[in-house]
């Protein structure tokens, strides 16, 4: 299935359009999406298609591998 950690403030293209054409393909809507953010960023969840957790920027690599473990793990 696979994960997306997406950084918002990307140079070109940011993160929110990103996914708004990301979410434009049927079969995209299953991967899940987080997110990573500089504290204190603002997120609307709504604004911000599929979704499923924030990580705050700077996080700790343990918080990060948590993370993919959690949504990436053999079934």
């Amino acid at each position: 299935l696979g994960l997306i950690i997406l950084d918002l403030m990307m140079p070109g293209m940011d993160g929110v359009a990103f996914l708004q054409e990301f979410s434009k393909k049927q079969d995209n809507h299953r991967i899940p999406v987080v997110i990573a953010t500089a504290k204190g960023s603002p997120v609307d969840e709504k604004s911000v298609p599929g979704m499923i957790r924030r990580l705050k920027k700077p996080f700790q690599l343990e918080e990060l591998y948590q993370v993919v473990e959690s949504y990436c793990r053999p079934k």
